[in-house]
């Protein structure tokens, strides 16, 4: 490997004195001071998020959503990504393909891996081909299919005649009446406090069947809804 210093150059058999001590890196880096995971792959849908999300390789440490260490993921037109994030400590117990927020937050994981299974490889790889971006899939995928569609329309039935499942639900919620409170719309574009489906998420005794307890361990999904009404 070699390094290059302001005026100087570091070769594997000597050191040559520095101008003013700044070494920038020339070739990829092997760290010694911690694992390395690469992540490539061909990835569907685009990342048109709220800026205050970051598309990311990350890593988690067991029982906590605070990423310990992360890197931003840049997206070729082509829609490729190639990244690789250095430094990886043992207190890393999950290496992440992700959506964090400004407090560094998993948001949502489309990719994970456990470092601690393969303790014999210096360079860990990850591949993301075909996964999708896109931030309704994300809520598709995180909170209607995970959290509603068994209710909701997996079974060809529908609560409500709300069919939440991945053919149905965007077009079931944007400026559609809901069937329990026909006064009220689901989803009202670009207006999520005055959206039926927030106040049902968050307020109890609205409807029969209360919701606000399907997200309270997961605010950050419930603030990413609200994220998506204000951008439709």
């Amino acid at each position: 490997m070699r390094l290059v210093a302001a005026g100087c150059w570091f070769v594997a058999m000597g050191l040559a004195a520095c101008d003013d001590g700044r070494i920038f890196e020339q070739a990829a880096i092997s760290s010694r001071e911690g694992r390395v995971v690469h992540l490539s792959g061909t990835l569907k849908g685009s990342f048109q998020w709220p800026e205050k999300y970051s598309l990311v390789v990350a890593g988690f440490k067991e029982g906590s959503n605070y990423a310990l260490i992360s890197k931003s993921v840049a997206l070729q037109p082509d829609g490729k990504a190639d990244v690789v994030l250095t430094g990886i400590s043992a207190e890393v117990t999950s290496l992440e393909f992700c959506v964090i927020d400004r407090l560094r937050t998993r948001v949502v994981s489309f990719l994970a891996i456990d470092p601690t299974t393969t303790l014999d490889a210096d360079t860990l790889h990850m591949t993301a081909d075909g996964i999708d971006i896109d931030l309704y899939s994300a809520l598709q995928q995180q909170v209607w299919d995970k959290r509603c569609v068994a209710c909701h329309g997996s079974n060809g039935r529908a609560a409500a005649n709300l069919f939440l499942t991945a053919d149905r639900s965007q077009a079931a919620l944007v400026n559609q009446p809901s069937q329990v409170a026909p006064t009220e719309t689901l989803v009202v574009p670009s207006q999520p406090s005055a959206s039926f489906l927030h106040k049902i998420l968050h307020v109890n005794g609205l409807i029969g069947h209360d919701h606000a307890d399907l997200l309270s361990v997961n605010p950050e999904l419930l603030t990413l809804i609200d994220d998506w009404i204000e951008q439709l």
